[in-house]
């Protein structure tokens, strides 16, 4: 099981200096959750990770054995709550980041973390101590996409190695809470029954069989329950959660049987996606009618726009392959959430890509005439072409119906012709209802119509703006079918989203959306080794989220 502890995040940079250490943020070791998001705190026994500079060497030092110690190649950190001061137990350290254990008897609570080096110790930096806040693991060691979930074999759940319904998996993280003995010593398993844990798997409870800390290693949690019944796609949400607190969303697969996992677009995501590198091509038409109030009046009104937009692009795959939430919808009857920060580190991982030439522009065709979607300027965004199309009244642009996308080819891709329709645009019949959600208790759209061959999409958001001048917050998608008539955000969905907010006297309002969209319509094209044509039309309103 040592191999489990290989993928705790290690990011290090940046050379020794004899000057004093910072500390610039501390977050959940598996989550990555950064202050201001509400699962941003710190669980006692969990493990976390700091960064900064100045606080270790410049290459990484990593502890080998039992008993850890609290001081790892001269590097310290102390967390201090209510007059209560704890040393934490190290893990790895270096000049940029390091990681430790926080330990279970740490008083809950707001307090101070330091970190000391060479005889010098940093300035306080702000930590918030809970009882439970827990993180998943990720592939990408940034906390999104495909989530470290094993078999009882500890073989990895994957694109090519799905998971079945009834089978049981094991979540691994850290943040369930506190444990007794001498962590230090060495790990503590047992099963922690008086934890309140719920495991959602594309949005319905899993059945939970054992939630305590790992043979392996201390302040490493699993997480082992039931896959649920009725559940198949390459893109199945996992989260976790205890109380009012909610993990970072992650991802598996699940085939009803068999391990290959189907896509909801039909695609073969397995194969498409198993080598180092892959060439996408995307385009796609949106119709967007948004009631907003502004922010402190300033934008208040109903826009109404037609868009269209293509993407070629060739990727540099992450660790663990191509994060199938980017191509793949979530599963039906399920969310998923995505944090908005790009503070620490990136949210895809190893993740790179480079433009490719389609030609010098992408034409469409539709009922009400011909478009074209231009080449974006400069030399770094070759693969990008986008235009507005027209303000959605009738005639000009996007009314239902069929579009043909041609594109002459360029110096990396060929020329290519593919068609999408334009769906019957839904009612969202309690939209006018919906001003103000209480995330504790989730949020019931209504509508009524629309085209039975798409399906809705519900999604929303709320963000702050920090000291720094620092987005974060998190946004949300839902997946539903147009027949169901209605869908509930569910608490453990909207408890990840931050409180609405203001900033300079003004409030933010958050976001509640609902609309129809196209399954991706497959093309092929030389240069490329995927391609789809997608449509969607939208109707959003500003909410406050309490």
């Amino acid at each position: 099981m040592k191999f489990i502890c290989t993928w705790f995040p290690i990011l290090f940079s940046g050379a020794i200096a004899i000057a004093q250490p910072t500390v610039s943020a501390v977050v959940n070791a598996a989550s990555n959750a950064v202050p201001g998001l509400p699962n941003s705190s710190i669980a006692e026994g969990s493990m976390f990770v700091g960064y900064g500079a100045n606080m270790g060497s410049s290459s990484l030092v990593q502890a080998s054995n039992y008993p850890l110690a609290t001081n790892l190649s001269g590097t310290s950190v102390k967390v201090s709550i209510g007059g209560t001061s704890v040393d934490a137990i190290m893990i790895y350290t270096s000049a940029a980041q390091f990681a430790a254990v926080l330990p279970s008897a740490t008083p809950v609570g707001t307090g101070t973390i330091t970190v000391s080096y060479n005889g010098q110790t940093s300035d306080p930096a702000p930590i918030t101590v809970v009882q439970n806040s827990f993180g998943i693991f990720a592939v990408n060691q940034a906390g999104s996409g495909a989530g470290i979930v094993t078999f009882a074999d500890y073989g990895l759940v994957g694109l090519a190695k799905a998971a079945n319904p009834g089978e049981t998996l094991l979540i691994w993280g850290t943040g369930l809470g506190p444990v007794k003995g001498n962590e230090a010593g060495g790990p503590l398993p047992g099963d922690q029954t008086s934890i309140p844990v719920e495991v959602y798997i594309g949005g319905k409870q899993a059945a939970i069989a054992y939630r305590g800390r790992s043979g392996c290693c201390t302040g490493l949690d699993q997480i082992a329950f039931v896959v649920p019944a009725g559940v198949e796609s390459c893109n199945v949400p996992v989260v976790v959660k205890i109380g009012n607190t909610v993990s970072n969303f992650t991802s598996i697969a699940v085939a009803a049987s068999g391990r290959t996992c189907v896509s909801a677009s039909g695609m073969d995501l397995p194969t498409i996606f198993s080598g180092p590198n892959v060439s996408v091509g995307v385009v796609s038409l949106t119709r967007s009618i948004t009631q907003s109030s502004g922010i402190g009046g300033i934008g208040a009104g109903i826009k109404k726009s037609d868009g269209g937009s293509a993407t070629f692009l060739k990727f540099k795959l992450p660790v663990g392959g191509f994060p199938a939430f980017l191509v793949d919808s979530v599963s039906f009857g399920a969310c998923t959430v995505t944090t908005i920060s790009g503070v620490l580190t990136s949210s895809l991982g190893d993740f790179s890509f480079q433009g490719l030439d389609a030609g010098p522009s992408i034409s469409i065709n539709g009922p009400s005439g011909m478009r074209t979607l231009s080449k974006l300027p400069g030399s770094d965004q070759t693969g990008f072409y986008s235009s507005m199309l027209g303000d959605t009244s009738v005639g000009n642009y996007l009314d239902p119906g069929k579009y043909t996308f041609t594109g002459t080819g360029g110096a990396d891709v060929g020329a290519f012709t593919t068609s999408v329709n334009v769906p019957q645009p839904l009612i969202w019949t309690n939209q006018a209802a919906v001003s103000t959600v209480n995330r504790g208790s989730g949020v019931q759209v209504t509508w009524s119509g629309g085209d039975p061959s798409a399906y809705v999409n519900i999604g929303g958001g709320s963000f702050a703006i920090s000291s720094d001048s620092k987005v974060i917050g998190a946004s949300f998608t839902c997946r539903a079918r147009v027949n169901d008539g209605s869908f509930t955000v569910p608490p453990v969905v909207l408890l990840s989203l931050p409180v609405s907010s203001s900033f300079s006297g003004f409030a933010i309002p958050g976001s509640l959306s609902v609309g129809t969209s196209t399954a991706p319509q497959l093309f092929s094209a030389t240069g490329i080794d995927y391609g789809a044509a997608t449509s969607a039309v939208t109707n959003s309103r500003d909410v406050t989220y309490q």
